[in-house]
């Protein structure tokens, strides 16, 4: 009985030993596609990890919905020991699809060739999956959200740049519009009409818009409004100071005079403490 024990600590041993070397995780666990467009493309991001000493080449399938599932930039990926690598699932929804639930499972494993003979031996498992829901209509939805509006006072020579932050909430790609006007002295000096970024289902994007112009010393402010369609989905006032470089030169000027100064005072004590000893000593 005590040598069956024996083999059986053996055995277990040497699995936790095997399970260090290799492991999968996946994130999220649950990918949700909702409100999907019929007739149109989604795509989201899962994160890979390899929780294992040594790099591992991972093949990717799903169980179901095959014809809508296709993951970028392949279903077959490395990851390197101990890191973690990004891909993307693109769901294409039919035009004919019915309005309910479909659902996925995202399943991630190694190949055999990555495990060794003992590995295979034992039958170590090493699977990850992550379930995928999917659900379509056949309404556009055109909605987003403005989280943050900043900018940043600048020296004299560098151009300003409002950042916005925007959400595309709907279900198909946008294109924010976005009005700036600056002001300085109770003055509108400059307006912009800016249309240019597009935002995909889904994104966290970060709209940035260069201030022309503004480059005179001074305080401005920025109104900002950002639109979708004829919406104002967000409207904030900032302020901006572009700050004088020579008011910096001559702060730093005096600055240094300052320090200057201090200098030949300590060295004037010094000099006299000195000059006090060896009179001291002299006598």
């Amino acid at each position: 009985m005590k040598k069956y024990q024996i083999i059986i600590l053996i055995v277990l041993l040497s699995f936790s030993v095997i399970a260090q070397e290799v492991g999968i995780g996946i994130s999220p666990v649950e990918l949700k596609f909702e409100n999907a467009l019929k007739g149109t493309a989604v795509e989201k991001q899962l994160t890979m990890f390899n929780v294992g000493s040594k790099e591992i080449t991972v093949q990717i399938t799903a169980d179901n919905l095959k014809d809508w599932l296709e993951f970028l930039p392949s279903d077959k990926i490395s990851i390197p020991a101990k890191s973690s690598v990004i891909i993307k699932v693109k769901a294409s929804i039919p035009k004919s699809t019915e309005n309910r639930e479909y659902t996925s499972t995202i399943i991630a494993k190694p190949f055999s060739e990555n495990l060794s003979e003992e590995e295979t031996n034992f039958g170590v498992s090493l699977v990850a999956s992550s379930r995928v829901i999917i659900t379509p209509i056949g309404e556009k939805i055109i909605k987003g959200e403005v989280s943050r509006i900043t900018t940043k006072d600048v020296e004299q020579g560098v151009l300003p740049e409002i950042i916005i932050v925007f959400t595309n909430q709907g279900n198909i790609k946008v294109n924010p519009k976005i009005d700036v006007s600056v002001w300085k002295s109770g003055k509108e000096i400059k307006k912009i009409n800016y249309n240019e970024d597009f935002v995909n289902i889904g994104e966290n994007k970060e709209i940035k818009i260069k201030l022309e112009n503004v480059m005179l010393p001074g305080e401005y402010v920025v109104n900002v409004q950002a639109r979708l369609g004829k919406e104002i989905i967000e409207e904030k006032e900032v302020k901006l100071t572009v700050i004088d470089k020579g008011i910096e030169v001559k702060q730093e000027s005096k600055k240094n005079s300052v320090a200057l100064a201090i200098l030949v005072i300590v060295l004037i004590m010094l000099i006299f403490l000195v000059a006090v000893a060896y009179f001291i000593f002299k006598k």
